[in-house]
């Protein structure tokens, strides 16, 4: 109660009201009670009689005293009013805090209970769900609301034939519109690409351009406009160059198509209107001392090309080469660059990679039913495809030489040039999931390789064999056994540390079960070889090894049905090819690490040229490759190889006796090793063509003499006036004036890529011979000059490479030495100049020759475990 009321009831003029218990509900029911107890007690400990204030009692107190005795207690208590809350705060406080651990308590105890101990993932609650609970909710209120308003069979009926109609209809709207929806969001996850882009915006503008290469518009709208001109030249090169090369091509044709073509030449071709166009070009920021460019060239038009071919029958086909399609890269190098006009000592070019080649050969109604068109198409296939690809692909090139003032511009044009750098081995381990035979028997399967697209080096015909499952079973377990026990502790602790998915295992067992029964249905071959294969490499940077696997046929009669005569005994089906990088191999044997690396070359049946390569799914072949470069081959690898490769570079003739006005000469190699004769070029030396190079030597001689004159050099200069005057005497006496003087022939090969020849699988007791021989049309080749040299000379030989500058073991190249007015202490008959030729009356050869060995594998397995052959990857 109040302190008022408490007061009142202390005097006696009111009941105290009786204050509540403690033990009432509530947390600050004791404090509330003992609160009350203090305020009514006027926070005074002394008691209140309990006989003060009845009417019955002695020694009464004036009621003025009384009033004023309690209004002072009332403010005493009011006083303590404060400290009594404080003090009921606290209880209030330590109330809470055991109301909390109560609370607490009772959650954990409801946490302990079974049915809140279930483990696993959390239960997901999504929206669609609950809107499913909800739609049956109703339709099962629907259905209790059935029985309670009873309505009749034919207001049901009706009722449930319109809510499925609006049912379906809604779910056919719904379905729709997530239909439209999904093929909308599937247009809109199309990489459109720049032709994509151009459809959609109904074109772009020339200079658009979204890629790192730029587009040439202008440039194809200049060969537009002179492409009617540039056509005919083309096409005038391309037939003198078909006529040229053509007997030797049929000549040269592979096992299975010689003999089926007499004759190839060009009846019509012109490339039509349409002209080649160039898609764009690409500029290697990162060179700083020479350029680097590649072009895109692109033709698809409507030419009129026709075949004249001539079968040794004698009979003519004429076909027409239809919707050509020719895509290819052309890099353009300008190496090196200098601070002189033009800018650059050579330019080369060349197609980086195979280019994509499509036609279609039309022979005509007239030989419809004939076998004659099935036995050319491959011959003429051949040519359109291998044949341009040998003349234009890396490391085929062309070089122009620009600047050829010093001796100096003459090796940088010499470095521009293909020659060889190194040789790589390649073991050739085996061969698996080939195509098995049409004929129901195992394949007899080889391997060919080339770096070159000139040599061509295959491994033995071994026959393929189905791998024998119980066998390999066998061979897993024998296996498994050794290294069981080795691994039986680590297995135990992963299994202790993983827990696997019974699902998850399930599913990955019936995937191998289906993977296991096809391989069962469609059984693949394996072919074991374990053979080594040496080949040389121009370009270790950036050059392809090709692989082409084949099957033999002993017997063919398939091939006699489509006009093949030749495949039918000893044929060859491509089986299967792939492009392989070098460039690790080679890094790794530039910097002296040779250690076998296995690699899995997956074999497709695409062109070289196709977007990604030849492709994959018909077959794997292992093999490990190794490669060794000329500066890193030492005096003990060159001397103690009993079997290498020689390289011949051919570089200058000089001293050739000319009877009449003029000499045409070719330089023929061969040797003991096989019976395979290389010729280099002809070369047409003439009076007049003698001449005027000499005038324009002492034409470059006078202007060098100037200049040494004006800048103060008068020994020089004295010294090149000499040299001119000998020159004009040797004009003058070339001109006529004395008819009994000797003409010297000077046939300079230093230039030309394509005087360079490669003789495989030589020995030490073999022998290289050279012969300059005349050429003539009316007559046989008459020997110039002959020379032979023994290998074993060429194995201890070791000279410095001009164009690496370091020496290197098996080089056998003798120096060749120019007449320097600028030296002339040394006369010109006492020049060393290369060696001198047998039967040449004084002539001499400069030519370069190189062994390169065949380095055995040092500790390499004699052959492949049983069972190896049958892994699987």
């Amino acid at each position: 109660m109040s302190p008022e009321k408490g007061a009142v009831a202390a005097a006696g003029g009111l009941p105290a009201t009786p204050a509540r218990a403690t033990t009432a509900a509530g947390p600050f029911a004791g404090a509330g009670a003992a609160a009350a107890t203090a305020v009514a007690a006027g926070g005074d400990a002394t008691q209140v009689s309990p006989t003060l204030g009845t009417s019955g009692a002695s020694g009464a107190v004036p009621s003025s005293s009384l009033k004023n005795s309690a209004s002072l207690r009332i403010q005493e208590s009011l006083k303590q009013l404060p400290s009594v809350a404080s003090d009921a705060a606290k209880q209030a406080g330590k109330a809470y805090v055991e109301a909390g651990k109560e609370a607490k308590q009772t959650i954990n105890t409801l946490a302990g209970l079974p049915f809140l101990k279930k483990e696993g993932s959390p239960i997901t609650i999504t929206l669609d769900q609950v809107l499913t609970a909800l739609f049956f909710v109703v339709v099962g209120s629907q259905v209790l609301l059935v029985p309670l308003f009873m309505p009749s069979i034919f207001r049901l009926a009706y009722s449930l034939v319109w809510g499925l109609v609006a049912g379906l209809g809604l779910s056919f709207l719904f379905y729709l519109n997530k239909k439209r929806k999904a093929e909308v969001n599937e247009l809109l996850s199309v990489n459109l690409g720049l032709k994509g882009v151009s459809l959609v915006a109904g074109g772009l503008p020339s200079w658009f351009n979204i890629s790192h290469k730029e587009k040439m518009e202008w440039l194809n709208t200049l060969i537009e406009e002179i492409w009617p001109f540039v056509d005919k030249g083309i096409c005038q090169m391309i037939k003198d160059i078909t006529a040229q090369m053509m007997p030797q091509v049929l000549k040269q044709l592979p096992a299975g198509m010689g003999g089926l073509v007499k004759c190839i030449s060009f009846k019509h071709l012109t490339f039509g209107a349409a002209p080649f166009r160039v898609e764009s070009i690409w500029v290697d920021e990162t060179e700083t001392e020479r350029l680097l460019m590649e072009v895109s060239v692109k033709w698809c038009g409507d030419p009129n090309i026709t075949l004249a071919i001539e079968l040794p029958t004698g009979q003519k086909l004429c076909p027409r080469i239809m919707d050509i399609t020719f895509v290819a890269t052309i890099r353009i190098m300008l190496d090196p660059l200098v601070d002189r006009i033009p800018g650059f000592v050579g330019a080369m070019a060349t197609v980086p990679k195979p280019p994509l080649i499509k036609y279609r050969l039309d022979f005509g109604k007239a030989l419809g039913g004939s076998m004659a068109p099935a036995a050319v198409t491959p011959v003429v296939n051949y040519f359109m495809k291998e044949i341009i690809t040998k003349m234009l692909v890396w490391p085929q090139r062309l070089v122009i030489p620009i600047l050829q003032e010093t001796e100096q511009d003459r090796i940088l044009i010499q470095r521009l040039m293909r020659r060889h750098r190194g040789v790589v081995r390649i073991h050739v381990r085996l061969a698996k999931q080939l195509k098995k035979s049409e004929w129901g028997n195992t394949n007899d399967v080889l391997c060919e390789f080339t770096t070159d697209s000139e040599y061509f080096e295959s491994t033995s015909i071994k026959r393929a064999k189905i791998p024998d499952k119980t066998k390999k079973v066998t061979l897993d377990s024998k296996k498994n056994s050794t290294s069981s026990n080795a691994n039986a502790h680590v297995a135990a602790a992963a299994a202790a540390q993983v827990s696997v998915d019974p699902a998850t295992e399930a599913a990955a067992a019936a995937a191998a079960a289906r993977k296991k029964k096809q391989r069962a249905e469609q059984p693949k071959e394996v072919v074991v070889w374990n053979e080594y294969i040496y080949l040389l490499v121009q370009e270790p940077k950036d050059q392809l090894l090709r692989l082409e696997v084949f099957d033999i046929d002993r017997l063919r009669p398939g091939k006699l049905l489509s006009g093949q005569v030749t495949q039918v005994v000893n044929g060859r089906q491509l089986m299967g090819r792939q492009l392989i990088k070098l460039s690790e191999a080679c890094k790794d044997g530039m910097n002296g690490n040779n250690e076998r690396a296995e690699q899995q070359v997956l074999l497709g049946d695409n062109d070289w040229g196709a977007p990604g390569g030849p492709g994959k799914g018909l077959g794997i072949v292992h093999m490990t490759l190794q490669y060794w470069p000329f500066e890193r081959l030492t005096k003990y690898d060159v001397e103690n190889a009993m079997q290498g490769i020689v390289t011949v570079r051919l570089l200058k003739v000089w001293g050739l006796m000319a009877a009449g006005e003029d000499l045409s000469a070719f330089v023929r190699v061969t040797s003991t090793a096989n019976k395979k004769e290389w010729r280099s070029s002809t070369r047409y030396w003439s009076r007049a063509r003698h001449i005027q190079r000499l005038q324009h030597e002492i034409q470059q001689l006078r202007t060098t003499m100037e200049r040494d004159k004006r800048e103060g050099r008068p020994t020089l200069a004295a010294r090149k006036e000499k040299y001119v005057k000998a020159l004009e005497q040797a004009v003058s006496r070339d001109a006529g004036q004395n008819s009994k003087a000797r003409l010297v022939v000077d046939m300079d090969y230093t230039l030309d890529s394509n005087a360079m020849h490669a003789i495989y699988k030589v020995k030490l007791t073999d022998v290289i011979k050279v012969k300059v021989m005349e050429a003539s049309l009316l007559s046989s080749a008459e020997c110039l000059g002959r020379l032979d040299i023994p290998v074993s000379d060429i194995i201890t030989a070791h000279d410095v490479n001009p164009l690496t500058g370091q020496q290197e073991f098996g080089l056998h190249r003798r120096k060749w030495e120019e007449y320097n007015p600028d030296k002339p202490d040394k006369p010109m008959d006492q020049l060393e100049r290369g060696l001198l030729l047998e039967e040449g009356d004084g002539a001499r050869i400069w030519v370069e020759l190189r062994w390169v060995p065949c380095i055995q594998a040092s500790g390499a397995a004699s052959g492949i475990e049983e069972g190896e052959e049958d892994e699987e990857d």
